[in-house]
């Protein structure tokens, strides 16, 4: 009974040993991938007459990292706003306007780009022309060939310390005043003098 058992439990273990060495190995992202698919949006930003999107800083580009192993982990993935801009935050990334794309899962940066222009939100993202900088997140799938990819955009704040000119009333009034002192007193030096003159003759 006890050789049985061993038996039982040497086959249950080569069978566990099988079973994970026949697992797809996960698929590694292409060193490109990110870069076609900026190319591919820009491509479409061109068609549209757009100025295209440039490559985002390291710190966006990790947010964009962080949110495609986000997407990537979900069962279903979704599009929640206060998520992806909380990891903008994360990231000391401020912004006037920012926005977010997601596809899960594709194999090409063609087709990530294609399901996106299929999608009104997505689409309008790539083609808002605020929109100045962008940066691609992929990160790999249960299914081989297949990516989790997510594009933040950005319209940057504007740097801190940059000269606002503001209209300076009190600077203005002031040469005013000056203005309309000066020629006062040149009035009454002339009129003085005047008189002086007329008196004389």
């Amino acid at each position: 009974m006890k050789r049985m058992l061993s038996v039982l439990a040497v086959l249950t273990a080569l069978v566990l040993m099988v079973s994970i060495f026949a697992l797809p190995a996960q698929a590694a992202v292409p060193a490109t991938f990110a870069q076609e698919v900026l190319d591919a949006v820009n491509a479409e930003r061109a068609t549209a007459g757009l100025p295209a999107l440039a490559a985002g800083n390291s710190a966006l580009k990790s947010a964009a990292a962080e949110r495609a192993d986000a997407i990537g982990a979900m069962a279903t993935p979704a599009h929640v706003p206060n998520d992806y801009t909380s990891v903008l935050a994360n990231y000391g990334i401020t912004y006037k306007t920012c926005g977010e794309n997601f596809q899960w899962p594709e194999s090409t940066a063609a087709a990530v780009v294609a399901a996106w222009m299929q999608d009104a939100d997505f689409k309008a993202n790539i083609l808002n022309p605020d929109f100045t900088a962008a940066a691609v997140g992929a990160t790999e799938g249960a299914t081989a060939g297949n990516f989790a990819t997510v594009m933040l955009f950005t319209e940057p704040a504007a740097p801190i310390g940059r000269v606002v000119r503001v209209f300076n009333f009190r600077a203005f009034f002031k040469t005013i005043g000056n203005a309309l002192h000066s020629a006062w007193t040149w009035f009454l030096s002339f009129f003085g003098f005047a008189r002086i003159w007329v008196t004389r003759v």
